[in-house]
């Protein structure tokens, strides 16, 4: 074994199973809110049958979707980075780390554009106000 090979000891299994249990609540968190977005501007959507403001309300429809989506993402790789961080804590195989520290390391990118798209996304919606 080289003396460059990193280990997995006690201390950093401990350290991986808080970060698979605190990356799954942020991924379910994150998927539950997504959806919750989807499903309000499908509301708004259904709900613009005989309203005057029909094209504000296609709009507001389009932000909550974008949203939505904008959740999505860092919510997948939160979710798989769990996945296979929990597989290199309990196989300690150095593929599912590597995976999983991708992953994680994917959520972060992703949070940064999310939130540079939300506040662009919040930017033209307080504009159009």
């Amino acid at each position: 074994m080289s003396e460059f090979e990193l280990r997995i000891t006690e201390e950093t299994d401990a350290i991986l199973v808080s970060l698979v249990k605190w990356s799954r609540i942020v991924a379910y968190f994150g998927f539950l809110l997504a959806g919750i977005f989807v499903l309000f501007g499908a509301l708004i959507l259904v709900n613009w049958d005989d309203e005057p403001n029909k094209s504000s309300d296609y709009e507001l429809a389009s932000i909550l979707f974008a949203i939505g989506v904008f959740l999505f993402s860092p919510s997948y790789f939160a979710l798989k980075a769990s996945i296979n961080l929990k597989l290199a804590a309990i196989n300690t195989v150095q593929s599912n780390l590597n995976d999983g520290l991708s992953f994680a390391a994917k959520f972060f990118q992703s949070i940064v554009v999310s939130t540079i798209a939300f506040i662009l996304v919040c930017y033209m919606l307080i504009s159009y106000l």
